[in-house]
């Protein structure tokens, strides 16, 4: 299966293998498994970084729901408060 093959290369004739061609093959092979290893690993560092950010966002969405929540509460408090003291108010008033 060594039949040689012949290709121009430029104003010469190269004599090229199928043993040639399959360690040409081979090498760009390997090239692109690594870079693929390395896509792969930049994906697996992107997802750890979101999945990081979607916990700390999370948590910073769970504090500022509860502090908007106290608010609202403190808010329908103090109205209840107002409204109550207005009551009294008119009670006295009349």
């Amino acid at each position: 299966m060594t039949e040689p093959t012949t290709t121009p290369s430029g104003s010469e004739y190269r004599v090229v293998t199928v043993a040639d061609l399959r360690h040409e093959l081979q090498r760009e092979h390997l090239i692109i498994d690594a870079h693929l290893q390395t896509i792969s690993n930049q994906v697996t560092a992107l997802d750890l970084r979101f999945s990081d950010f979607r916990d700390d966002t999370v948590r910073r969405f769970d504090e500022l729901d509860e502090r908007l929540r106290f608010n609202k509460t403190l808010v329908v408090a103090s109205v209840s408060a107002v409204a109550s003291a207005a009551s009294v108010a008119v009670s006295l008033l009349r």
